[in-house]
């Protein structure tokens, strides 16, 4: 019995600590979540970089609520880019 209760929180303390450090790389960093480049959902580290790919980026702070850039050119055209837009803002 003990040695079940054991493996339980063992389980549970690698899910908590996995959990965290998801959540940690997520704060620490500016990111632009590409939602068309891959089929796993893939992550831009630069809005070059989210251009290069031609897909879509979240601008979250482009409009009060959260605004998506429609195409590739809208999000190359600096309504939405790096100065006006994510900074460390995924909280998933």
């Amino acid at each position: 019995m003990a040695s079940k209760n054991l493996i339980v929180f063992m389980v549970v303390v690698v899910f908590y600590l996995n959990l965290r450090t998801d959540f940690t790389s997520v704060q620490a960093f500016s990111f632009y979540r590409n939602r068309d480049c891959s089929e796993n959902g893939e992550w831009c580290y630069t809005h070059e970089e989210c251009c290069n790919r031609n897909c879509r980026m979240v601008c979250r702070q482009c409009l009060p609520d959260d605004w998506w850039c429609d195409d590739d050119a809208e999000c190359c055209s600096g309504f939405c880019n790096d100065n006006n837009c994510v900074s460390a803002t995924f909280n998933l």
